[in-house]
């Protein structure tokens, strides 16, 4: 019987892959009938090639559909010709013959080069059987030809795409494979006779299903399927790897993966089920779309979610595949269950790519220094020991209580869940209420709580109290970028951590700017972890982790310091420039701060008019000394300039000095760099100190900014000192270390203070109760009252504040609230009346108190202990007020048959949509930030994302790595 083969060629725009397929396609050992092209370029370049080659028969199709495009080669053959035809040109005998003949069609891609042999091999395979009628090639890698890229497709029992061979080296450990369930069409024969049976290809199946389906539909007609390892095609699989235009595939690869897997699903689903899972398919896809975060693939999120639009909105396209599918059958689907992947398998084969994959992480260093290597992690170099001194030394913050009160601070709610509660709230209960955003900072606060929940008050204190330690560990990895050296990291560390700035931060009760400075050095050295370019699963995967982490730091940095957060935001933008590569993952750092910060920025800019108001500190109001650009540089406190109690201003000064001998080391570039971004983060804090935030009666504070200074001094000075000259390094090390220790040692007890900070500012501790014993026990009752607080300013004026019985908080400050006051009281006459109210109580005019009462639901009265004498007197003589006596926080009066059923209310917000938006943006980040399960670690190791400095491994010895191949050898 004869047997005639008609190479069908598609081409899409890749002219100089197209001229190595015909050349090899041309010095076939057993040449091919014939070659039909068909080219769906956007130009004559490939048209050129074609006619380069003498190729006549050529089909120009503008669409990219496969099967269509298959459909237009095969009929441009002599087969397809006489059968499709309906004129009698030829002979009868003649006719009867070209039809009766077993021919084939043999697929090339225009980046399929196959080898001489490779037809002659294909067809010796066909020979053997006669209801093989599809046939595949082993592909392998153009670049790497020993290895194998792909041997057959299958699916897993759960609809996946999988491929049987993937990446292996070709040791012939896969020759003795034939039957599979579906081949690639790159250099795939086809015999004419089962394509005319199942009417070619499906041209309803996206590019990437089209051979798995065409397959199936062959095995479920009774066909063989299968692959012939001595037949050799070099394939790009541009396609696949994204290197051919968007428009071929619709969508990215991943995408293109997905939508074909989908497709097939509903192709071939029993009918019992197939429509639960079309209805499901919505769902589906965010399911899958977490599952990619916990696997750490993120890049398949969009896919996942796209992909299951895609294919719920087409569904009534998928369902005509079914019709297909369902043409000539001859056995059932379930038969082919054993040429499918096992969920073993499958594992097996993660973990052997796992293993294929075992390139280092390789963090992006700002150290270049050649031959220089860390050879002391965190516990050998002492880091340990200057840990815990400098917990010791932060003696004066130690907890005496459960709270710590005082400068922005204030105890936090004893209910975690109430603090939970106000974290994304949309419902101010200040004052009389107000619909608006609580602080981003809330959410801060609520994940610090979430440490110690039976008192969250507790664990903010504990915070505080290590804020000096995790400022010195942070910035010890950080200077690790520039330095591997011991005693720089741990001097520049130090210096960091026993910076002026952040003591006066500390002991000044600055919260923002406290959690500014712990977390501002792990941020940078988890962003730089995002800069490596490898594309190996094992970095893939630890980068995942980095970019949640990142993420996380970002939102606790620009929550605690929104001027600060602003600042990194330029400084992400400059690394963009200078590495545009890195653009996803740097752009993905910033998103969870912005989805916090949102809503709270919204209402203070496009409700209030009040842009600036979002760049003020969170918690309460802390008035701040205003310094000159040169003092927020060098960080000297004392607004008259030195004198004996500065000489710990002398270290800022001696790291500046450093920093600038950097310009002339061998990383000048990026010392400048540096120097130049503590400039401008000093004239940020110089700016900041300069606005008047009048609602809260405060200018804004450099505290915070100041932590962006000194860490870019600091890493600027470890180019300095990393370049020291070994002859020179003992010297070094004794003076700066002696010069650091006194300073720093001094400036930590306070025995030369950097600060001048008043007492009231100075934190202390409570037991976290806000109100009076009587009024918290009469709230736990469940009632609705409130306590009025009226302090007198001046002679002639007086302050007045709402509090709901059970307290006002630290999660309950409201800056929107604070800021919408004065319009509020403009405006609302419900404001004006309790204005009236304060009036009448502070004047004891004789007047009918008891309604005005009753409607604010004001059930006590507290005024502040001290200037309160004639406010105290004329309470005394107002009927409706019994008096209680002195507590701890003022004189207290309770009002006389006092009842909560006044038209005043608690607002109860505790979620709404935006909250939603913003969990799910906090879940994302948190399963991005787990690190993936097997990672590689070394021996000892309890580290979670693998080597770290912190642990105390000297060995650097390379993993050997043997994978077992499928006839046991190894390799």
């Amino acid at each position: 019987m004869s047997v005639r083969v008609s190479a069908i060629v598609i081409s899409h725009s890749q002219p100089d892959w197209l001229r190595k397929t015909l050349s090899a396609l041309l010095n076939q050992t057993r040449p091919v009938d014939e070659i039909v092209a068909v080219d769906t370029s956007t130009d004559g370049a490939c048209l050129e090639v074609f006619q380069e080659f003498g190729i006549t028969k050529i089909v120009r199709r503008t669409d990219k559909n496969f099967g269509a495009l298959v459909a237009a080669g095969v009929g441009q053959t002599i087969s397809g010709f006489v059968t499709n035809s309906t004129s009698n040109e030829l002979g009868s005998a003649e006719l009867e013959n070209l039809n009766s003949a077993i021919g084939w069609y043999w697929l090339l891609h225009d980046d399929s080069v196959p080898d001489s042999s490779a037809l002659a091999n294909l067809l010796a395979a066909a020979d053997l059987s006669p209801s093989v009628a599809l046939l595949g090639p082993k592909q392998v890698d153009p670049d790497s030809p020993r290895r194998i890229i792909q041997l057959g497709i299958t699916l897993t029992k759960l609809g996946g795409i999988f491929s049987l061979v993937d990446g292996e080296l070709d040791q012939a450990q896969h020759d003795s494979r034939d039957d599979v369930l579906a081949i690639g069409t790159a250099g795939a024969l086809v015999r004419s006779d089962l394509y005319r049976r199942l009417q070619g290809f499906d041209r309803h199946a996206p590019n990437f299903a089209s051979d798995i389906d065409f397959s199936v539909r062959a095995r479920l007609s009774g066909y063989r399927v299968v692959v012939v390892p001595s037949a050799r095609v070099a394939h790009a699989a541009l396609s696949q790897n994204g290197r051919r235009p968007r428009r071929w595939l619709g969508a990215n690869p991943e995408t293109a993966k997905r939508r074909a897997e989908i497709h097939l699903q509903l192709a071939y689903l029993p009918v019992s089920v197939v429509w639960a899972y079309a209805l499901w398919l919505p769902m589906n896809g965010l399911v899958r779309a977490l599952w990619r975060l916990g696997s750490k693939r993120p890049n398949l999120i969009f896919s996942e979610l796209s992909a299951a639009a895609w294919g719920f909105l087409t569904l009534p396209t998928r369902f005509l595949s079914r019709t297909k599918v369902n043409l000539n059958r001859d056995i059932k689907f379930s038969n082919l269950w054993p040429l499918r992947a096992t969920a073993s398998a499958v594992r097996d084969r993660n973990r052997l790519l796992q293993e294929h994959y075992v390139e280092e992480f390789v963090s992006v260093s700002l150290d270049s220094t050649p031959g220089r290597v860390s050879t002391k992690k965190f516990a050998a170099s002492g880091g340990w020991f200057l840990f815990f001194a400098l917990l010791v030394s932060s003696w004066q913050l130690w907890p005496t209580n459960s709270a710590a009160v005082g400068g922005t601070l204030a105890p936090l709610s004893a209910d975690w869940f109430h603090l939970a509660g106000r974290a994304g709230s949309s419902w101010q209960n200040s004052g009389l209420g107000l619909a608006a955003p609580s602080d981003p900072f809330n959410w801060l606060l609520a994940a610090i709580g979430s440490l110690w929940f039976l008192n969250p008050s507790i664990a903010l204190a504990v915070a505080i109290l290590l804020g000096r330690s995790m400022a010195f560990a942070g910035a010890w990895s950080a200077v690790g970028l520039v330095s591997k050296r011991a005693w720089v990291r741990n001097l520049l560390a130090l210096a960091y951590a026993l910076w002026p700035s952040a003591l006066t931060s500390q002991v000044e009760g600055r919260i923002g700017a406290i959690f500014t400075w712990m977390a501002l050095p792990w941020l940078v050295l988890s962003v730089s972890k995002l800069l490596d370019n490898s594309n190996s699963r094992r970095v893939r995967g630890r980068q995942s982790t980095w970019l949640g982490i990142s993420s996380i730091l970002f939102a606790v940095v620009f929550l605690s310091s929104s001027a600060t957060g602003l600042l990194l935001i330029l400084a992400l933008l400059l690394v963009v420039a200078a590495r545009p590569g890195r653009i996803g993952p740097l752009a993905w750092v910033p998103s969870l701060a912005v989805l916090l910060a949102a809503p709270f920025a919204w209402f203070l800019t496009i409700r209030l008019g009040q842009p600036l108001a979002i760049l003020s500190d969170p918690g309460l109001p802390l008035a701040s000394g205003k310094q000159d650009f040169w003092q927020i540089l060098i960080s000297n406190n004392n607004a008259d300039g030195f004198d004996g109690s500065q000489m710990v201003a002398f270290w800022p000064a001696l790291v500046g000095l450093s920093a600038a001998f950097a310009w002339f080391a061998n990383r000048a570039l990026i010392a400048a760099a540096l120097t130049g971004f503590a400039t401008l983060g000093a004239a940020s804090g110089y700016v900041l100190q300069r606005i008047d935030f009048a609602s809260l009666g405060v200018n804004g504070s450099a505290a915070a900014v100041s932590a962006v200074v000194a860490l870019s001094l600091l890493l600027a000075a470890g180019i300095a000192l990393d370049s020291v000259e070994p002859k020179w390094l003992a010297a070094s090390v004794g003076s700066v270390a002696l010069l650091g220790a006194i300073l720093g040692s001094l400036g930590a007890f306070g025995i030369t203070s950097p600060i001048s900070a008043t007492a009231s500012s100075q934190i202390s501790f409570t037991d976290g109760r806000t109100v009076p014993a009587i009024v918290e026990a009469e709230a736990l009752q469940g009632t609705q009252l409130r306590l009025l607080k009226i302090a007198q300013t001046d002679a002639s004026s007086f302050s007045s504040q709402l509090v709901w019985a059970d307290g006002l908080f630290l999660e309950s400050n409201s800056t929107a609230y604070r800021n919408a006051l004065a319009d509020q009281l403009a405006q609302s006459d419900t404001y004006k009346e309790v204005d009236s109210l304060v009036a009448n109580l502070v004047s004891a005019n004789g007047a009918d108190l008891a309604p005005a009462l009753k409607k604010s639901n004001i059930g006590y009265i507290l005024v502040p202990s001290k200037g309160s004498v004639e406010v105290t007197a004329a309470l005394n003589s107002v009927s409706e007020l019994e008096s209680v006596g002195e507590t701890e926080f003022g004189y207290l009066w309770s009002v006389r048959d006092a009842s909560s059923a006044g038209s005043q209310s608690r607002g109860n917000h505790t979620w709404s949509i935006t909250k939603a938006l913003q969990l799910f943006g906090i879940l994302v980040c948190i399963l991005l930030a787990l690190p993936g399960g097997r990672a590689r670690r070394s021996k000892g190791s309890t580290e979670i994302f693998g080597e770290s400095d912190f642990e105390e491994n000297e060995t650097d010895e390379p993993i050997e790595v043997v994978a077992s191949t499928e006839d046991g050898r190894n390799r």
